[in-house]
């Protein structure tokens, strides 16, 4: 029978305790870090402001108004006004003054080159025209349409929409008489070449003669059916010519009054005639667009 050797004597070691086994960890402190923040400043208190009294205004007196000239066109006197209006001065209320030269409605030189007259919204200008410099105004309460000098030139003729014709002295401006007889308006006056006759063009759709030295009504030339827009007499004061609304131009004998002729052509309303210094052509102007040359062949 074998024997096993028997082992060697192991040496006790003691065993470690639950709380030998591991040796305790020594914490280690970290510096706390430096604060990085910016110092806060104390706040500082600003001192209120301390009010201020703001002077109160010195009440001053309005200068009474002194009256003034009111400016007014040449020829065209008013007094300043006097008092306010009022419900009880409202039926005194009248036109004081007047700005503008108004629109023109025809011009036309004296027969000595010296004045140029002007027929306006609101009267009749008399210009020098060597400077254009303003010698008259010669005011009216209706538009002027037409002017015409006397071919003397000491008097002139002007047609308005109240349809009557005045009758100016060149020289002062005084009205010399206002003719009456069309009922429309007048658009157009000549004189003949002697001065004797006086003819208006009237929207009445006539022609009316005038003795030019008394005023008087010589005949009425009726024929146009619409309105008479221009009239001339021809440079030996025989003829006369009419313009009208009716596209038509009309020759009269200006002695007698009788139609003679009635030209047609144009398209639309005949607006301007006028003789050629010898009689030998008839111009005419229309709102057709065109310009017409009548004579004899």
């Amino acid at each position: 029978m074998l024997i096993a050797p028997a082992r060697p004597a192991q040496p006790d070691i003691p065993a470690a305790s639950p709380t030998e086994a591991m040796p305790a960890e020594i914490p280690i402190e970290t510096p706390a870090p430096a604060s990085t923040d910016t110092p806060v400043p104390a706040p500082t208190k600003t001192p209120a402001p301390t009010p201020t009294e703001t002077p109160t205004p010195t009440p001053t007196q309005t200068p009474a108004l002194t009256p003034t000239a009111v400016p007014v066109l040449a020829s065209t006197p008013s007094p300043p006004p006097r008092e306010p209006l009022n419900p009880k001065n409202a039926a005194r209320v009248a036109q004081l003054a007047r700005w503008g030269k108004g629109w023109v409605a025809e011009v036309t030189f004296s027969p000595d080159g010296r004045l140029l007259a002007v027929a306006s919204s609101i009267g009749v200008y008399l210009y020098a025209a060597a400077d254009l410099s303003e010698v008259r105004f010669l005011p009216t309460d209706a538009p002027m349409r037409s002017v015409a000098f006397l071919p003397d030139g000491r008097a002139l003729a002007s047609g308005s929409t109240d349809n009557t014709i005045r009758l100016w002295d060149a020289a002062s401006g005084a009205l010399l008489r206002t003719l009456e007889g069309h009922t429309r308006s007048v658009y157009s006056v000549a004189f003949s070449p002697d001065g004797r006759l006086l003819a208006s063009a009237s929207n009445d759709r006539t022609i009316r003669l005038w003795d030019a030295a008394s005023g008087a009504l010589l005949r009425t030339l009726a024929g146009h059916t619409s309105w008479v827009r221009s009239v001339a007499f021809s440079p030996d004061g025989r003829l006369l010519a009419s313009g009208s609304e009716d596209n038509t131009i009309r020759l009269w004998d200006a002695a007698s009054g009788q139609l003679l002729r009635a030209l047609e052509g144009h398209t639309n309303t005949v607006l301007s005639v006028a003789f050629s210094p010898d009689g030998h052509l008839l111009a005419l102007g229309s709102r057709d667009g065109t310009v017409r040359l009548w004579g004899v062949r």
